[in-house]
């Protein structure tokens, strides 16, 4: 599926958004930039259907509330804005 931005550029998204998470570490470092205040967070790897392993950050949920082979979805979060105004993104995993 493609989206079309309002500056021309077309965004490519998967088949599927959707796959459950194999493995899991708590990141005590800031992603990017750094946050303030920081708040620790989840990184996992994803198995989707297609059959790879996709690892990122895991977003909706407390690091407490993170489980083994939990349903997740891909999701398009800002991280910041840079010096120009312009959103800067990254993909996520979500809770389901």
């Amino acid at each position: 599926m493609q989206e079309q931005r309002g500056d021309g550029r077309r965004i490519t998204e998967p088949r599927r958004k959707a796959g459950q998470l194999h493995r899991t570490v708590l990141s005590a470092a800031p992603p990017f930039k750094n946050p303030d205040p920081f708040v620790p967070y989840g990184i996992g790897w994803v198995s989707v259907p297609e059959g790879l392993s996709i690892l990122g950050i895991i977003t909706g949920c407390k690091p407490e509330e993170i489980k083994m082979h939990m349903d997740v979805k891909l999701v398009v979060e800002k991280v910041w804005e840079d010096s120009e105004g312009n959103d800067v993104v990254t993909w996520k995993w979500k809770k389901i």
